[in-house]
């Protein structure tokens, strides 16, 4: 095998499981995010129903339905616990702004925070895409490719909208 092929065959996996790790897991933490999402997002909202519907439509066997409900109460809790965390993160920076005088060792304590906070979400991360990754071992090539696509058509309509929002400078 020449080593652009097995580069190729290497990176596949890490990419389907960064994408998973971002579709499935980011979502939560983008939704915490942003108060504006907090409010209801139908985009979010939609690809999150999307891969719902995705799930229903690639007929699971029973191991293969546990393992995908482990992955995404996982999923869900990080981004339950990336909400709470984002909430509280921003009323300590807004506790600290308030003040007439902030001391540098406050200012370090709370970069410090979000540091830790930021270090165990990617941390998590890592652990959650791993789970994604067992689920997607578990399907059949048909439910593999037909995941694929979902992922990509969801991928591509966020990467559309990024660039119609991201690009209007009125």
């Amino acid at each position: 095998m020449s080593n652009s092929a097995n580069l190729k065959s290497r990176s596949k996996p890490f990419v389907l499981g960064l994408i998973l790790g971002f579709s499935v897991t980011s979502v939560g933490g983008v939704y915490a995010a942003l108060p504006m999402l907090n409010q209801g997002f139908p985009i979010i909202e939609r690809v999150v129903a999307k891969i719902d519907s995705t799930k229903q439509q690639l007929n699971l066997s029973a191991s293969q339905q546990l393992a995908w409900q482990r992955a995404a109460d996982a999923s869900q809790r990080l981004a339950q616990t990336t909400k709470t965390d984002l909430s509280q993160l921003r009323t300590d920076g807004q506790r600290l702004l308030t003040k007439p005088v902030v001391s540098s060792a406050e200012l370090r304590q709370f970069f410090s925070q979000l540091d830790s906070k930021r270090d165990a979400s990617i941390a998590e991360r890592r652990v959650i895409r791993e789970q994604w990754l067992a689920v997607y071992e578990q399907l059949t090539p048909e439910q593999q490719r037909q995941l694929r696509t979902t992922i990509k058509s969801e991928v591509g309509q966020l990467e559309r909208l990024q660039q119609r929002f991201g690009n209007d400078k009125s």
